[in-house]
């Protein structure tokens, strides 16, 4: 039986979070800087994909989409403590994701224009949690990144700090954001906080917005999600569907999903990731043909968008991005944080080749 937050308290009161204060001056989060969201007309603020894309896409998209993967709040404050009120509308409960990936919410702080984590905090199973997140610290001012729950969506946030404190919006970064669009591993399945998906990784280290498009199980590159990129005016194209789709679907659909991307933005480019491999697969041969038969099929229409003539196309080899050594998985695909730690180190070394190649 689940023991109480009273037992838990009086066993390690480290394990608990901490309720807000009372005196607290208290913002909408709406009114502070957003990054990772590529449109404005949802029916939630942070919703992933416009309201019309209900009607659009498989009903399984849209309901990931709803959910707030990659969504950061970016905001400036002096407060010697930062608390905050936040109401969720759904939460994955899944044995492969914490309870800080589906209701958390997870707190960076820019220091010598690096970013660096300071603090999480979670809610007991809600629907509305009001917490403190970060106490403790001095009164100079600090540039914050409030990062939002991967497999879990949001109906309202708020930023409480104490009263003879200001709190201010971050400013927006003009530059043109990459858009990933991928699988349950790019949406951020099993990391153990929201900060920890690797678009959001690969966010901090080039210091450029991400917009985090990954749909767990359904990145089966339809087209009309293609039609929906085709919205978006990115530096960068990072398309991710591998282990979604099989060769058969490759074959079919990728050649078709790229040409709409290219003929609306017909100078962004574009990169294609191979999967990563599956770290049992040594043992499990059909996982390891399955591996080897997507990313061929990939590999083949890569050359085929070559032979086409099609340019500013880049491609991304497995190489070991999750390591050699089996240790970065929680169940032979779904990415650790020492996983995501890997793939955001080589994936975030390539993107950044191709945009100063592109100069975008």
């Amino acid at each position: 039986m689940p023991k109480s937050n009273t037992e838990i308290i009086n066993i390690d009161p480290n394990l608990i979070t901490k309720e807000a204060s009372n005196s607290l001056h208290w913002t909408n989060a709406k009114e502070l800087t957003i990054q990772g969201k590529g449109w404005d007309n949802q029916e939630n603020y942070y919703y992933r994909f416009p309201q019309k894309a209900k009607n659009i896409v498989r009903p399984p998209v849209w309901k990931l989409s709803t959910q707030s993967a990659g969504i950061a709040i970016h905001f400036r404050t002096n407060s010697t403590s930062i608390n905050v009120k936040w109401k969720t509308h759904e939460e994955w409960n899944l044995l492969n994701l914490t309870a800080y990936t589906s209701r958390g919410l997870d707190l960076y702080v820019k220091i010598l224009n690096r970013w660096k984590w300071v603090a999480s905090t979670c809610g007991e199973k809600a629907d509305e949690y009001e917490k403190e997140i970060l106490s403790g610290i001095d009164s100079k001012e600090r540039e914050y990144k409030l990062y939002l729950p991967l497999y879990g969506g949001i109906t309202n946030l708020e930023i409480g700090i104490e009263k003879n404190k200001t709190l201010i919006s971050a400013k927006k970064d003009n530059q043109p954001p990459i858009v990933f669009y991928g699988t349950s591993i790019l949406q951020g399945a099993s990391a153990s906080r929201p900060g920890m998906a690797y678009p959001s990784i690969i966010e901090r280290f080039l210091n450029r917005e991400s917009i985090n498009l990954g749909f767990s199980g359904n990145a089966w590159l339809d087209l009309e999600v293609a039609d929906l990129l085709c919205e978006l005016n990115p530096a960068l194209y990072v398309i991710d569907c591998l282990p979604n789709v099989t060769a058969a679907v490759i074959e079919e659909k990728l050649i078709l999903f790229i040409e709409k991307l290219r003929k609306q933005h017909p100078f962004v480019p574009i990169l294609l990731v191979e999967s990563t491999t599956y770290t049992n697969a040594h043992l499990v041969s059909d996982r390891q043909k399955r591996y080897e038969s997507s990313n061929e099929a990939l590999n083949n229409a890569y050359e085929k968008l070559q032979e086409a003539g099609y340019e500013r196309i880049y491609y991304q080899v497995d190489q070991q991005l999750n390591g050699d050594d089996g240790e970065g998985t929680i169940d032979g695909t779904h990415l650790t944080d020492l996983g995501f730690m890997r793939m955001a180190k080589k994936i975030g070394e390539k993107i950044k080749l191709i945009l100063a190649r592109e100069d975008v």
